[in-house]
């Protein structure tokens, strides 16, 4: 057995040292591909520091894209977040039926067709343009740049109503008659260029201004500008509820050229086909001051409005001639619509009906009643005095359409001459976007 373990022992050592020179072997070929691995993986990490340092390309511009806006007005959004948002309307009348004394033309006119665009700029910055052809002139709307300075202020720049009476500060797309009120078209300054600021609450709002003359005065360099400063305050004392209770009171002081002292007004019988009744021609005088107060109740259907002021001068001559005027209206929605009301502004809006026409509905219907004075008689200026009764009705079929019929029954008194009786019935077709 011993020899035989021993003659065992020394066959198995061959094959054991070729075994180990195998491994040994095997050993250095995984060292070598290890050390290619290592070698690979230096040069990837290379090419990766390389790769971030490189900056990549900006991504090309987004392409405009219509949206809708809330109204259901096409939006146009450009790469940089500008907006675009067309408006526009259109408004077709006809002066049908004319009686009285006075002489007044009955025919059809194109009475509005503006076009323009709202937008934001970014950094609480927005715009407005429009411009108008009316009574077959061109002219401008508002175009101005608002800037929302804070969550509750705004500055305005540009060319834009002074706040000063209600149905002045309204949309002639919303307004209850086909024309504004003659106490609102006399006493209300006009748009002008200039600068206001405007703050506002929940319920409540404060307007001021500071502006130039009307575009409609020529300027040279002999000419001074005038110009009108002037402040409005309104609130819903109301609250949040569906009523609204409306207060408010605005004020004006006007400085005339210092190079004419010019003033003039002129008046029709709050129909915009008729001729003037009232005119003061030009007179001269310093400047002038405006006080002026509103109040309107609305309870679901039914609104009631009602506005007046008063305006005196500081005549060179040295008289001090003070006109005033007011008036009241109310308008019942037959098919229970109500117009909102807007507490940044102070105004009732839109008529939006409640059963479309098409959608199984009639639309909505609205009537209306008015009744107001403007008196222009003081001291050496006697333009006369108007007093004007009339009713409205108003078919909107669907929102941003207007089918409507006033008739106005006017009265204007002038010292020394015959009383002037006008009935006058308009109708109008109107759009809007």
């Amino acid at each position: 057995m011993k020899y035989t373990a021993t003659a065992l022992i020394a066959l198995t050592l061959p094959f054991s040292a070729a075994n180990a020179a195998t491994d040994v072997e095997r050993i250095r070929q995984l060292e070598a591909r290890v050390a290619e691995q290592d070698a690979l993986i230096r040069t990837l990490a290379e090419r990766l520091d390389i790769l971030a340092e490189v900056k990549p390309l900006p991504a090309p511009p987004l392409p405009t894209s219509p949206l809708i806006s809330a109204s259901g007005i096409p939006v146009i959004t450009t790469a940089d977040g500008v907006t675009i948002t067309p408006r526009g309307r259109l408004q077709a009348e006809a002066l049908l039926v004319t009686s009285g004394n006075g002489a007044t033309p009955t025919g059809t006119q194109l009475r509005r067709f503006q076009i323009g665009v709202d937008g934001k700029l970014g950094g609480g910055f927005r715009y407005s343009a429009e411009a108008s052809f009316a009574g077959g002139k061109l002219g401008l709307e508002d175009v101005l740049i608002g800037y929302q300075a804070g969550p509750h202020d705004e500055i305005v720049v540009g060319y834009f109503k002074p706040s000063v009476t209600a149905d002045d500060m309204t949309s002639d797309n919303y307004t209850l008659f086909l024309e504004r009120s003659a106490y609102a078209n006399i006493f209300a300054p006009g748009r002008r260029m200039g600068i206001g600021v405007n703050h506002f609450g929940k319920n409540w709002g404060v307007r001021t201004s500071l502006s130039g003359e009307r575009d409609d005065v020529s300027l040279d360099g002999n000419r001074q500008e005038a110009w009108v400063a002037a402040i409005r305050a309104h609130a819903n004392l109301l609250g949040d509820g569906a009523d609204v209770l409306h207060l408010a009171g605005s004020s004006y002081y006007t400085r005339s050229s210092a190079t004419d002292h010019a003033f003039s007004f002129a008046q029709k019988p709050e129909t915009n086909r008729a001729l003037a009744t009232l005119n003061t021609g030009t007179f001269a005088a310093d400047d002038a001051l405006f006080f002026g107060g509103e109040m309107a109740f609305s309870h679901g259907s039914f609104l009631i409005q009602a506005e007046g002021g008063t305006l005196r001068f500081d005549e060179l001559s040295g008289g001090k001639p003070r006109f005033w005027g007011w008036s009241a209206q109310s308008s019942w929605r037959l098919t229970g619509e109500t117009r909102g009301y807007d507490p940044k502004s102070g105004v009732f809006g839109r008529v939006i009906p409640k059963n479309p026409l098409g959608d199984g509905g009639f639309g909505a219907l609205e009537l209306g009643l008015r009744l107001g004075r403007v008196d222009l008689n003081d001291d050496v200026i006697t333009a006369g005095r108007m007093t004007t009764f009339g009713g409205v009705i108003n078919w909107y079929p669907v929102t941003h359409t207007r089918f409507g019929m006033n008739v106005i029954r006017a009265k204007t008194e002038k010292l020394g001459l015959a009383d002037q009786d006008q009935t006058l019935v308009t109708v109008r077709a109107a759009v809007d976007w």
